[in-house]
């Protein structure tokens, strides 16, 4: 089984255990994580206006990493379209059966 595990940190530290506990079970788990262009700069700002379609895929620890790269915090409406589309072509190349999000982080946390 493909999933795709969306954090609500980019640094998915508490992703990771569940991403491992797929893993052993025998699925393919792509998690989707995003790069901030931080510090602010213009060439930081500029370097991820001109990427920000591309994205970096290797594996760690047998869980598939996708890093998207986002634009600065001032461009909200840009960064959730172009996060959805990122996350949808991921979704129809790997034929992904499930995607587990945010809410289903926090509601584990929460037990």
């Amino acid at each position: 089984m493909n999933i795709i595990l969306i954090p609500f940190l980019p640094s998915a530290v508490r992703a990771h255990p569940m991403a491992k506990y797929f893993v052993n079970a025998g699925n393919n788990v792509h998690m989707v994580l995003w790069d901030m262009p931080y510090p602010i700069t213009l060439d930081n700002i500029w370097d991820n206006i001109k990427n920000s379609w591309r994205y970096h895929k290797y594996i760690k620890e047998g869980v598939i990493i996708h890093k998207i790269r986002r634009l600065p915090f001032f461009f909200p409406p840009i960064n959730k379209w172009l996060f959805k589309n990122q996350v949808r072509v991921i979704f129809k190349k790997f034929d992904v059966d499930m995607i587990i999000s945010e809410t289903y982080f926090m509601k584990l946390n929460h037990l």
